[in-house]
């Protein structure tokens, strides 16, 4: 009884006792940009979303940058994808990206951000990065 007591408590507050749930990639935008050389990913948080913002280098031109959530148990993952749309020159394009996480229950979260990316001259292969890697507290 003790048990279900401290389960009801928890609940009442806000705070999780498993898995995320209930979390969504509510927004993505990206934008491409000049004279960066670099820029540290980033996570901040509002209330109940984490806004993660950040740089992906494509390795040429012509790439399209999306953004998906997965959700593991304790940990969301961004993966920040750029895939050649067409025919792609090796020239390095810069694309700052946002992505909103809502959906999010007052609690401690593990946010991994990937940037995985297609290479010009072998569209076979894809390189992936791990760029953010920390705890972020949601109030």
């Amino acid at each position: 009884m003790a048990a279900l007591a401290t389960a009801l408590a928890l609940a009442a507050c806000g705070a999780s006792t498993g898995p995320t749930g209930g979390a969504r990639l509510a927004d993505f935008f990206t934008r491409e940009v000049f004279g960066f050389p670099t820029l540290l990913t980033s996570a901040t948080t509002d209330e109940r979303e984490i806004l993660v913002t950040g740089l992906l280098i494509a390795p040429g031109t012509s790439y399209l940058v999306t953004g998906e959530l997965e959700e593991r148990p304790d940990t969301l993952v961004v993966v920040i994808r750029g895939a050649r749309r067409s025919e792609s020159r090796a020239v390095a394009v810069q694309n700052y990206y946002g992505a909103t996480i809502d959906g999010l229950a007052r609690r401690s979260y593990r946010i991994r951000v990937l940037h995985v990316t297609q290479k010009v001259n072998q569209p076979e292969v894809w390189d992936t990065t791990l760029v953010y890697d920390r705890a972020v507290l949601v109030r």
